[in-house]
């Protein structure tokens, strides 16, 4: 289990709102908008685990 908070900060910090996390990753991958939804957390948990979780 990751806690929301370990993957968070991985990107930004441990209390970054679902927003914040959004415009990191589009910046990051040159995506376009993405809906404020569940597939943020999910492309934010794999890149955390891909890169080790900080």
């Amino acid at each position: 289990m990751i806690y929301p908070a370990t993957w968070k900060s991985n990107l930004d910090t441990p209390k970054a709102q679902r927003e914040d996390i959004a415009a990191i990753l589009e910046h990051m991958f040159s995506l376009n908008p993405l809906k404020l939804d569940a597939q943020v957390d999910a492309i934010a948990i794999t890149y955390a685990a891909w890169s080790g979780l900080g």
